[in-house]
């Protein structure tokens, strides 16, 4: 069979020297920690390869870590990312529902609003107060710092942590520190470079300060607080820009196709609660 052409439409893949450059960004990013140390043994060997790609890559690490730019980490295939698995699928159920919950009130209240047959000055009033009132609740409503079993952040007592003597060696000089046999930790980092994934369990077993800290306030907030506005804001400006009814028909169609990336589920119950919104109007305007 003969072989397609990549598509001009699909992204380029990573290649080697791309990855090493990102590793090192991470690197630079947790400095100071034992992460730092893990990057770098994962990059090592391989030339930096900067690329206007990985440099804006860099910049969304800069300012908000890896939880900002995950979705482009994932997509370079970076090793060792399974460190922060857990902690990232928590952060997307997070932004999944606040999405799915703001999807859900702009586009109900204002189907109930022309379900009375109120007029659509009232429902893009309706659908612009749940865009401001929204965004203020989602940044209320964040909790604080979570707490974690495994941070370096957590071992001090409010002054620098210096680094010991181990580190100069390294990853293995840090695993030997740590009480491992030195032919034991040496193992342990050839293993890391063959097959990163796999050895990361047995790496946090003896060095529990690699896990790395969830995402700080700050940043849950400020990713919530984007993702509502992404569900909310384009079904506000279309139902008061559009006439009724198509207004709301393309506020209705633009929350199903969003709600449809996350599941075809989530998709149906955005376009049956909104139906279900307008139906209880039309039913209250009736009696």
């Amino acid at each position: 069979m003969p072989i397609r052409p990549p598509s001009p439409f699909q992204p380029r893949p990573f290649d080697d020297g791309e990855r090493a450059a990102l590793l090192r960004r991470l690197s630079d990013l947790d400095a100071g920690t034992p992460r730092q140390w893990l990057w770098l043994e994962l990059a090592a060997g391989t030339a930096t390869g900067e690329t206007p790609r990985t440099r804006r890559i860099g910049r969304l690490l800069a300012l908000g870590g890896p939880w900002l730019a995950w979705r482009w980490l994932r997509r370079a295939e970076l090793p060792g990312l399974t460190l922060y698995a857990r902690l990232a699928g928590s952060l997307r159920a997070r932004l999944r529902h606040a999405r799915q919950d703001g999807l859900l009130c702009v586009l109900c209240l204002p189907a109930l609003l022309a379900g009375f047959e109120r007029l659509p000055a009232i429902q893009a009033m309706s659908a612009w107060l749940v865009v401001l009132l929204g965004t203020l609740w989602q940044a209320w409503r964040q909790p604080g710092a979570q707490a974690s079993t495994h941070t370096a952040d957590d071992d001090g007592d409010g002054e620098e942590e210096l680094p010991g003597p181990e580190a100069a060696l390294g990853l293995a000089g840090m695993l030997i520190g740590a009480g491992q046999a030195p032919l034991a930790a040496q193992r342990l980092v050839v293993q890391l470079r063959a097959a990163p994934d796999a050895t990361l369990p047995a790496l946090l077993a003896v060095l529990p300060t690699l896990a790395p800290s969830p995402p700080p306030p700050a940043t849950r907030r400020w990713l919530t607080c984007l993702h509502w506005l992404a569900a909310t804001l384009p079904p506000a400006w279309l139902i008061g820009a559009l006439p009724t009814p198509w207004g709301l028909g393309a506020a209705v169609a633009y929350g199903v196709l969003l709600a449809a990336k996350a599941s075809r589920g989530t998709a149906l119950l955005v376009a049956v609660a909104t139906l279900l919104a307008h139906a209880l109007g039309r039913l209250g305007h009736w009696l």
